[in-house]
């Protein structure tokens, strides 16, 4: 079978990332949120990019993954990490070859 965009397993990763980016701009725009919570909004936004990029990755949008990494590594550089940058390298890789590598382990 053939995965394309509009397919349940694709498009559930990249709806994930768009909502998880959506619903933390809407928590942070709100303006009663006490300044503890506003004193960590720069790692919480850097968490937030860390995690939609994951999902970018899942849903085969590399280009965006690497987008929301990189925003998230700049904003927040102690989360880097051997994990975040495994996912930096594999979204280098044409996804034709992501699609074929997911397909093997899945034997």
């Amino acid at each position: 079978y053939r995965l394309h965009g509009e397919s349940k397993s694709m498009s559930a990763p990249l709806r994930k990332a768009a909502d998880h980016l959506r619903v933390f701009e809407e928590f942070f725009a709100r303006d009663n949120l006490p300044a503890d919570v506003l004193a960590v909004e720069r790692e919480s936004r850097s968490r937030s990019c860390l995690t939609a990029a994951e999902y970018f990755y899942a849903g085969l949008e590399q280009r965006r993954a690497r987008a929301r990494l990189l925003c998230g590594l700049r904003l927040f550089p102690r989360h880097v990490s051997p994990s975040s940058l495994s996912l930096l390298a594999k979204t280098f890789l044409p996804r034709a070859l992501v699609r074929r590598l997911r397909a093997l382990r899945r034997g």
